[in-house]
């Protein structure tokens, strides 16, 4: 009787420890993919807007680009709409995009100023996405920088249900400055951000050695470690990776055990 009630403690404390591990898990998940998706719609934008206010009017197989305002004027701000269309199209990195993203600029230099970015019925890869993205260029002649401020509105929805990363990203350039192409372009990011993941938990976000971005990988992040502190859970350490292109993430819930999973 004994040997039965120790055998179904043992039971009890490993279900209790795999299931804690897995609501950890699902809270670094949630907020990795709120990350990953802000940065793509950035990265988005630096490759797609400065060219259309270079050059005008320019569009794709079905992705159509337009302002509120002529860019001969001087009046700003302006709006620059991004429409990738009612039905989900999918680019080079097989990421799949519809609905708009608004882009407000305060002047022709967006590379090199202030711009925001909203959503409207935007869907990236069947996920929505909510809210303002603002960007400050905060950069010099040798590299480009930018402060990245995720509004309280931003929130991202799918079938898992809806939450939120609200805080501070900064990217400094360590590459790719010497071309005009936004994809081989590297960067430094330190992160600071809190919110709620799918399942209503509160949880805030830390870099704690910078994460390297690399434009030219689909996933974005590529190497870096932080932290996630669910509300009345161990903080657990992420580490996005060594600096392969794979998207996968590696969770420490405590007493050694490592949890992985791809971003998606």
């Amino acid at each position: 009787m004994r040997v039965w009630s120790v055998f179904v403690l043992v039971l009890l404390f490993t279900s209790c420890k795999n299931d804690l591990s897995e609501d950890i898990v699902d809270t670094s998940r949630s907020k990795t993919l709120a990350q990953y998706l802000f940065l793509d719609a950035f990265r988005q934008v630096l490759s797609v807007v400065p060219e259309f206010v270079a050059e005008g009017d320019k569009s794709g197989l079905a992705t159509t680009i337009s302002s509120n305002s002529s860019f001969s004027g001087v009046d700003y701000p302006k709006v620059i709409t991004i429409d990738y269309g009612q039905v989900s199209q999918q680019d080079d990195f097989g990421i799949s995009r519809r609905g708009k993203v608004l882009v407000t600029i305060l002047s022709k230099e967006i590379t090199k100023g202030a711009f925001k970015i909203a959503f409207d019925d935007f869907y990236l890869n069947d996920t929505k996405m909510l809210g303002e993205l603002s960007s400050s260029y905060v950069g010099s002649v040798s590299n480009d920088s930018y402060d990245l401020v995720l509004t309280e509105g931003c929130k991202i929805s799918n079938e898992n249900g809806t939450m939120s990363l609200n805080g501070s990203l900064s990217l400094r350039m360590t590459a790719g400055k010497q071309t005009f192409e936004v994809f081989d372009d590297i960067y430094k990011l330190t992160e600071q951000t809190k919110g709620q993941d799918f399942s209503g938990i509160s949880y805030s976000a830390n870099s704690t050695t910078d994460f390297t971005l690399d434009f030219s990988c689909r996933w974005i992040v590529v190497a870096g470690i932080g932290e996630v502190s669910p509300s009345e859970v161990t903080t657990q350490k992420i580490n996005l990776g060594d600096g392969n292109c794979d998207g996968v993430v590696t969770v420490d819930v405590g007493e050694g055990d490592l949890i992985s999973f791809q971003v998606k």
